[in-house]
Order: C-alpha cells, then sequence, then structure tokens
C-alpha cells in the first residue's frame, strides 16, 4: 500500500503498538513517506486513515469494529485471530511459533485496496464467514 501524500496509521485498543510505531517513525521513514501514527476511538474514526490497527480485541468487539468501518477505504489489520474472516483485510497469527498473517480479499476488493501477489504469496487467504458482517457498530 502506498498512498499519495501522508500516511495515517490509526491505532485502537493497543498504545503500547501506537507508541511502539511511533518511536519507530522517528527513526526512520519508510518509503520516504511522511506518516502519523493516531490513537483513535470508535466514537472519532478520521477518514484520513489509511490503515487501522485494532488491537487487543476479542471477537465481538473486533465484529463491532468492523461495523464501524463499513464502507471504509483503509486497510483494517487486526491480532484478533479471525478478524481477517469476520471481514478484516488482515490479521496476524501465531504458527509453529512464527508470525503469519491472513489476508481476506474480498473485504480488501470492498475497501479498494490491491493487495500485491508477492505479499499475497506470504499470506493465508480466508474468505468471510457467513454472518460475520451483521453486527452493530462500535458507539
Amino acid at each position: 500500500m502506498v498512498a499519495a501524500g501522508p500516511l495515517t496509521v490509526c491505532v485502537t485498543g493497543s498504545p503500547a503498538v501506537a507508541e511502539s510505531l511511533k518511536a519507530a517513525n522517528k527513526q526512520r521513514r519508510p518509503l520516504d513517506a511522511d506518516v502519523t501514527v493516531l490513537e483513535i476511538t470508535a466514537d472519532a474514526i478520521p477518514k484520513s486513515c489509511h490503515l487501522i490497527y485494532v488491537g487487543q480485541a476479542d471477537e465481538d468487539t473486533a465484529r463491532r469494529w468492523l461495523a464501524a468501518l463499513n464502507g471504509s477505504t483503509a486497510f483494517s489489520v487486526s491480532d484478533c485471530a479471525r478478524f481477517a474472516r469476520l471481514g478484516g483485510v488482515a490479521n496476524f497469527f501465531v504458527q509453529d511459533g512464527r508470525l503469519r498473517f491472513a489476508v481476506n480479499v474480498d473485504a480488501a476488493r470492498r475497501a479498494s485496496l490491491h493487495i500485491s501477489s508477492r505479499m499475497l504469496a506470504l499470506a493465508t487467504i480466508v474468505k468471510d464467514e457467513p454472518g460475520s458482517r451483521d453486527v452493530r457498530p462500535l458507539r
């Protein structure tokens, strides 16, 4: 994902991740882009978010965040084990002691995102689970 102009990374549920991203951003500029890291709540999701990280969410909370993000063009990612199956774009998981990630290509399409074939070759591809998008948003 490469944004035209500044890149905004929004984080919820994990102040530690937000602080780590802010610290890393001070040390080095990825892709020579201006990167802003914001901590957000469901009541205030900026339209400028290019990537939204939903940290430490249980499935119910993840479902509500995904409902709140419905229609967003942000790359949504979480450490919730089934986040991508619930309708998010990607999630991290540990398998055989290694950090892996899953990608929901349909969710990426809904968000008007293009994911490179190189990234997809490394991912576990998943689909939406039936009924996964039938949840009211957080608010």
